[in-house]
């Protein structure tokens, strides 16, 4: 289960670690202009070059209606007299409140500090929305617990400490700038989008203290999940189909009212992981036999004889993955 991180001196160490991590990954680009709707001002900047994520971090103020950890991201362009702000992932120092986008999470069974955003992304433009932006980036939104009680939402970026952060902030980076980018040229306006949000909207009125957990094993649950759906859905997209998700549903071939097949993406084989599973395929696919299941786990997860005959019954199909590389460069190998 993810906990927001709390206290001031937690999250005092996980920027100092975030800081320290960015700054090692990128190098300083001296001082800039950085620009956003309210105004602007000059902050020490860090980039690999031309065309690729810029960072300013740590800067704050008590000016500020809650003082935080301003973190700045943005695409490089070294010739232009001011940077755009593409996405801030900024973190309250002392209070905790969903005001503000950026918080940090920890797993309770492992550990590990995550780097979360709400999904909330400004810019002051027609169609720049939290929900429209959740909808077309497809991200996986995971609960967090805040106090007994009470939880809240979030897009897990990267874990603080991993090798592949600077990269995973990219990534990040990179899916608001599509958004913003498709939202000036006018194309979240069809329908099928429109449903998309509806569904989006949904999940995030009907929530309500859903628990989620890390998933054991080897893998990190929280940050691999997402690539394994999109190697699936690039799959997908190569055999000339249509893939799909939803807050609810990892993955799904075909529009909604026709689906084809319906994906569910576990990374352990353990048994209460597996008994999630079944439950959720079976649930999306509505019962309907036409629409193709798949369970997608870790190649060489052993899964126990009466879950494997359970599985085989429901005519659930198992798709096998391994992750493989360095973490900056993770590669999914998926398996027949």
């Amino acid at each position: 289960m993810l906990m927001l991180v709390r206290s001031a001196e937690a999250k005092r160490n996980a920027q100092r670690m975030l800081e320290k991590q960015v700054r090692k990954g990128l190098k300083p680009q001296g001082s800039r202009i950085i620009g956003h709707p309210g105004g602007s001002f000059v902050d020490q900047v860090y980039s690999n070059g031309e065309g690729a994520l810029w960072a300013a971090l740590g800067r704050t103020s008590s000016k500020d209606r809650v003082e935080r950890y301003w973190n700045g991201f943005g695409v490089f362009e070294p010739g232009v007299k001011r940077l755009e702000i593409v996405v801030e992932t900024n973190i309250p120092t002392q209070r905790n409140t969903g005001w503000i986008a950026g918080f940090f999470a920890k797993d309770t069974e492992t550990g590990n500090v995550y780097l979360m955003h709400s999904g909330k992304v400004g810019g002051g433009r027609p169609g720049i929305g939290k929900t429209a932006f959740l909808a077309h980036a497809n991200e996986k939104l995971e609960p967090v617990q805040e106090k007994p009680g009470h939880q809240r939402l979030g897009i897990v970026i990267a874990r603080i400490g991993a090798r592949d952060l600077v990269s995973r902030l990219w990534r990040y980076v990179e899916k608001v700038k599509h958004f913003k980018d498709a939202a000036d040229a006018g194309k979240l306006s069809t329908t099928a989008f429109r449903r998309k949000v509806e569904a989006v909207d949904r999940y995030i009125r009907e929530f309500s203290g859903r628990k989620s957990g890390s998933s054991g094993g080897t893998f990190d649950y929280y940050t691999d999940h997402g690539d394994i759906v999109e190697a699936l859905r690039e799959e997908q997209k190569g055999m000339g189909k249509t893939a799909h998700n939803t807050p609810l549903i990892d993955l799904y071939v075909g529009p909604h009212y026709a689906m084809a097949a319906v994906y569910e993406v576990k990374t352990s084989t353990e048994r209460q992981v597996l008994y999630k599973a079944i439950g959720q395929l079976l649930t999306h696919s509505l019962g309907n036999p036409r629409i193709e299941k798949i369970l997608a786990v870790p190649a060489g997860g052993a899964i126990a004889d009466d879950l494997r005959a359970a599985i085989r019954k429901l005519n659930i199909r198992i798709r096998r993955f391994t992750l493989s590389g360095p973490p900056q460069k993770r590669k999914v190998e998926l398996h027949r």
